[in-house]
């Protein structure tokens, strides 16, 4: 059935653009926190 596969490969790929959109929010955030932390403990202001 040509709509199965359609609706398999929709799938698929929704689901591998919402876990790679996931996974940069993730490393977004580390990173951010990251950042803060960084700015927090030096003393010297970035730029």
């Amino acid at each position: 059935m040509p709509v199965r596969r359609f609706l398999f490969f929709t799938t698929h790929e929704i689901l591998r653009v919402y876990a790679f959109v996931s996974l940069t929010w993730i490393i977004m955030g580390i990173s951010l926190r990251v950042s803060r932390e960084a700015d927090r403990l030096s003393p010297f202001p970035r730029l």
